[in-house]
């Protein structure tokens, strides 16, 4: 007899998180409620297993998601302009300046939205993201357009940096862009 779940995942190879150091060659990933119940040789989970859904990626590499922790997805919209300058002089005379003629609310939440079509493309499934405006347009339309794509974000706001800063006790250094009113924090 067979146990009736949501979803099996046939995959040629299977990199799981446990055991480490291990590809796992034609197996299934067993899935019910969301969770994963099994993982096993593709013919057991044939027997031991029946599915409303099953995806055949036979051919494929079955794997857990990629995690960015760093990034200002925005900064996209300025892919390419000047990338063979050095670290300071693009940000200071080419970044910089293109930042405060086109950075709103409305350009970061558009370049977040592209970059998060990329980063999924790529495997990316979560990220910790820090760029101006980080509540975009409004607090519920920054944070919708992730839970909207089933995507893990995390906002680095200020309060948290500041508490971090202060929890493991580094200098923070702050300044205020006036045009902007936004706030960052360096650590050193």
């Amino acid at each position: 007899m067979t146990t009736a779940i949501d979803t099996l995942l046939h995959g040629r190879w299977i990199v799981p998180i446990v055991p480490r150091n291990q590809i796992l060659e034609h197996h299934t990933i067993a899935i019910h409620h969301g969770k994963i119940l099994d993982i096993l040789p593709t013919q057991e989970a044939k027997k031991k297993y029946t599915a409303k859904n099953t995806l055949d990626r036979s051919g494929h590499v079955v794997m857990p998601g990629l995690i960015n922790t760093h990034t200002h997805t925005p900064k996209n919209l300025f892919r390419g302009i000047a990338d063979d300058k050095s670290l300071m002089d693009w940000l200071n005379n080419y970044i910089w300046p293109a930042e405060q003629k086109t950075i709103n609310a409305e350009s970061v939440y558009d370049g977040s939205m592209a970059a998060i079509a990329e980063m999924v493309r790529g495997g990316t499934t979560c990220f910790n993201d820090h760029y101006f405006f980080p509540q975009g347009a409004s607090p519920s339309t920054h944070i919708l357009k992730f839970e909207v794509l089933g995507y893990r974000h995390i906002p680095a706001y200020e309060y948290l940096l500041t508490q971090l800063a202060k929890t493991i006790d580094l200098p923070v250094v702050n300044w205020e862009l006036k045009k902007r009113g936004q706030h960052f924090f360096f650590f050193s």
